[in-house]
């Protein structure tokens, strides 16, 4: 990299080219190396479970998918089809309804609505009560009557962390799977330490 950059502002006249010139110094610095910092206590426990929960996130993404069977209820995560009807005032409103959605669990934003989903088995009907958010057009505020039904749900069983996943990812075995992600967990703690010293 050059030491000096310039900006240039030149004009072309009879007399000849006159032109200025304005110099900026680029700042110096020097780039630490995160791997040189040394990880307290607390920080090797975030590692422990960054870890972990890298490895479950991989788990669970080459999972295999089933349908509930007699004994499955609903739980976080699970991708289901039910009909919904929300009344407020005994009245319904625009999208407060809907047949044969497909959702996962976990993913409204509706405080209230998914807690209410879980334990529920395929083919049962639930009712409940929930206050909708302030800034709902026309019934922010109000409570809300809900009726649900579920019709069917999927859940996906993890993978076990072995030497099948870890050749599909590229290493040789579940040893050098689980070195590979510590490794990533531990760059990602000494960045975030990095960031908040800079900050301090």
């Amino acid at each position: 990299l050059f030491a000096y950059e310039t900006d240039l502002d030149g004009t072309l006249t009879n007399n000849g080219f006159s032109c200025s010139m304005v110099f900026y110094k680029k700042p110096e610095f020097q780039l630490a190396d995160c791997r040189t910092i040394e990880l307290s206590e607390t920080e090797t426990v975030n590692v422990d479970e960054k870890t972990q929960a890298i490895l479950n996130d991989l788990a669970k993404q080459h999972g295999s998918v089933r349908p509930y069977s007699d004994s499955d209820f609903a739980e976080m995560g699970d991708q289901v089809t039910l009909d919904f009807a929300v009344t407020v005032d005994d009245k319904p409103f625009e999208g407060s309804s809907s047949e044969g959605l497909m959702y996962q669990i976990g993913s409204n934003g509706l405080p209230g609505f998914d807690d209410n989903l879980l334990g529920m088995a395929a083919g049962e009907d639930r009712e409940f009560e929930l206050t909708m958010p302030e800034a709902t057009p026309e019934v922010g505020g109000k409570v809300a009557k809900v009726k649900v039904k579920l019709h069917m749900g999927t859940k996906t069983d993890p993978a076990p962390i072995d030497f099948e996943l870890a050749q599909k990812l590229g290493v040789n075995d579940a040893d050098q799977l689980i070195q590979a992600v510590r490794n990533l967990a531990e760059e990602q703690v000494r960045n975030q330490q990095l960031k908040t010293q800079r900050q301090e």
